[in-house]
């Protein structure tokens, strides 16, 4: 039960990474050497405001700074990375009793799933000019 929840936050955790490589690389900033701010009022990012997914609830979606609504797409990405890991984890579970062999195929589909939703979404961002 401990691994399945260090899965969930991994999987959180990646798809909030996720987001910051298909929003930046989308208006071509660096993904490494800066902060997180708001779109709107650009303002900078406390830890406390980059919580997966729970920072956009407990903040009904607007910036905790100037209120602008703060796209769906966020969530929705790390929402969607969390499941495909956790599915990724069961999965690698059921096709071999040996630890190793479940770790490869764990990090390989998860991976694999990560690219594939980078792409999908840079993408779906080159054919609509904005997902902010």
């Amino acid at each position: 039960m401990a691994l399945l929840f260090l899965i969930i936050i991994l999987g959180a955790s990646i798809g909030s990474f996720l987001t910051v490589v298909i929003f930046r690389t989308s208006t071509q900033e660096t993904i490494i050497f800066r902060h997180s701010r708001c779109s709107n009022c650009r303002h900078r990012l406390h830890p406390h405001d980059l919580i997966p997914m729970l920072s956009y609830l407990l903040r009904g979606g607007k910036c905790a700074y100037c209120k602008t609504r703060i796209s769906g797409l966020y969530p929705l990405i790390e929402l969607t990375t969390t499941l495909a890991f956790v599915l990724a984890f069961f999965i690698s579970v059921l096709v071999s009793k040996d630890i190793l062999t479940q770790l490869i195929i764990f990090f390989c589909q998860a991976l694999l799933f990560s690219v594939l939703l980078v792409i999908l979404f840079r993408y779906l961002n080159k054919n609509r000019k904005t997902m902010r």
